[in-house]
């Protein structure tokens, strides 16, 4: 678009088509001349289009320019297959209910895997010690109904040993639980300073300090 103004060595801005050329100067037509409206249809033209928004600051364009440089940066990463969006925060609290939904789930498949074909998850002294530790201390923590993986193992342990249905429990592994309860003190009198495998059984259910 070519340029109509330019300003004078006392820094006024003028038309260019005016410079040399006024009243006295050989000139006497001068306020008939049509240049001033083009510089003014040029400047409505200009204006008009800045207040449509087609038309920005340096400020603006600057922005504008670092936003398509971050877009196509996202754009970049969705032709790599490297963009995925995430239904939620990774750190929100849906992301961790949703995690440890899809965890207690894959525990329930393995369990019912291993019990359909016979194969043990814990073993059965581990089961002795899950279940001696929840009739001396296991009625006054609340991460027996809460946690899921503790009261899944706890069920497994129960079923392994035989108690859940009120049938003869198992006659091999009963004497190891009964083993493990007198080692606790019992549920009437729990020993002060329990055994080491309760600090350890209960720092792999994250529930220390909790009864």
């Amino acid at each position: 678009m070519e340029r109509l103004t330019k300003t004078d060595g006392l820094g006024n801005g003028d038309l260019i088509a005016c410079f040399g050329c006024h009243p006295g100067n050989g000139n006497e037509k001068c306020g008939m001349c049509e240049r001033p409206a083009e510089a003014y249809n040029k400047l409505a033209e200009y204006e008009d289009l800045q207040e449509q928004g087609q038309i920005f600051d340096p400020v603006e364009m600057a922005k504008i320019a670092m936003m398509q440089i971050e877009l196509k940066k996202y754009k970049d990463a969705e032709s790599d297959g490297r963009l995925v969006v995430l239904p939620c925060r990774p750190d929100s609290g849906a992301a961790r209910m949703g995690y440890e939904m899809e965890m207690t789930n894959i525990r329930q498949q393995l369990y019912d895997t291993a019990e359909s074909a016979g194969l043990p998850i814990l073993s059965g002294d581990k089961c002795c010690r899950l279940l001696a530790w929840l009739y001396v201390f296991g009625g006054s923590c609340e991460a027996v109904t809460m946690d899921e993986r503790l009261s899944n193992d706890i069920l497994y342990a129960q079923k392994r040993l035989n108690v859940v249905s009120g049938e003869l429990p198992d006659a091999e592994l009963l004497p190891i639980l009964q083993r493990y309860v007198r080692q606790t003190g019992g549920y009437d009198k729990p020993h002060e300073n329990a055994p080491e495998w309760v600090s350890k059984l209960e720092a792999e259910y994250g529930i220390c300090g909790k009864r």
